[in-house]
């Protein structure tokens, strides 16, 4: 069973935007505001987002083009954000 590019990059994008996420709110200088992730905590995030992608991977792997967009803007605004209030 081989993987594909775009399920190795949805989850890698995932746990950087976990990592500036979680440095962050540990400056002080944000909040956790996605609702799901506050109730499930991250490792729940981690397993929803890797079976998630794991499917789509195996259905329609194109349609991982989708998640990759939506978590690199996500990923480049925390991480704009880190470096513009430090």
């Amino acid at each position: 069973m081989t993987l594909s590019p775009l399920f190795w990059m949805t989850n890698a994008l995932n746990v950087l935007d976990a990592l500036l996420t979680a440095v962050l709110i540990e400056m002080g200088l944000a909040g956790e505001a996605n609702p799901v992730v506050a109730s499930i905590g991250w490792h729940g995030k981690f397993a929803l987002v890797l079976a998630a992608s794991l499917v789509l991977d195996r259905l329609r792997p194109r349609a991982l083009v989708i998640p990759c967009v939506a978590l690199s803007a996500v990923v480049c605004y925390s991480a704009v954000g880190l470096f513009v209030l430090i």
